[in-house]
C-alpha cells in the first residue's frame, strides 16, 4: 500500500469526521489530540482509524482507541503493502493467512483430513458426526449439522 495513514474519528458539531493525529516531541501520538487548520485541538470522545486505498478507492479500517496498537497495526498493513509490491514486481505471490475461520469450514477440512489418514474420499458413504464429536471438547456445537 502506498500510502498507510492514522486519523482520529471523532464526533463534532458538525457531524463525524476525520482528522490526522498529532504526534508529540517525543514521537508518540497524543490521544484525542488532532490538527484542525494547523492548529491543536482536543477531541478525547472517539477512536483511531486507518485510511488506505484499495483499488483507487479510500478505505478506513477502526483500530480501537489504543495509540500503540492503531500505530502498530498501520505499520504492519504498510509493510503488507510493501511486501505485496515487492512480491507483484519478483513475480511472486505473498500468501495471506486466513483472518477468520468458521466452524463449517474447519469441519469440513478436519473430515477431509482424518478420512485421508484412513483412505476414504468424501464420496465414500459415512457418518461423521459420532467420529467428528468424539474429538471435539464437550460443549461444542453438534458437528451433525455439518456432515
Amino acid at each position: 500500500m502506498d500510502s498507510v495513514n492514522l486519523v482520529w474519528r471523532t464526533r463534532t458539531d458538525a457531524g463525524w469526521k476525520y482528522f490526522p493525529v498529532v504526534v508529540g516531541r517525543n514521537g508518540r501520538i497524543k490521544k484525542g489530540a488532532v490538527k484542525v487548520d494547523g492548529q491543536e485541538v482536543s477531541y478525547p470522545d472517539g477512536h483511531f482509524e486507518i485510511r488506505y486505498y484499495e483499488d483507487r478507492r479510500t478505505k478506513y479500517k477502526n483500530v480501537g482507541t489504543d495509540a500503540t496498537k492503531a500505530v502498530n497495526e498501520r505499520d504492519r498493513m504498510h509493510y503488507l503493502g510493501e511486501a505485496r509490491t515487492a512480491a507483484s514486481s519478483a513475480g511472486v505471490a505473498v500468501i495471506e493467512p486466513e483472518l477468520r475461520k468458521t466452524i463449517k469450514v474447519e469441519a469440513a477440512r478436519f473430515v477431509k483430513a482424518e478420512l485421508a489418514d484412513v483412505g476414504l474420499s468424501i464420496s465414500t458413504p459415512f457418518s461423521c458426526s459420532d467420529y467428528f464429536a468424539g474429538t471435539v471438547q464437550p460443549g461444542f456445537t453438534p458437528a451433525a449439522a455439518f456432515c
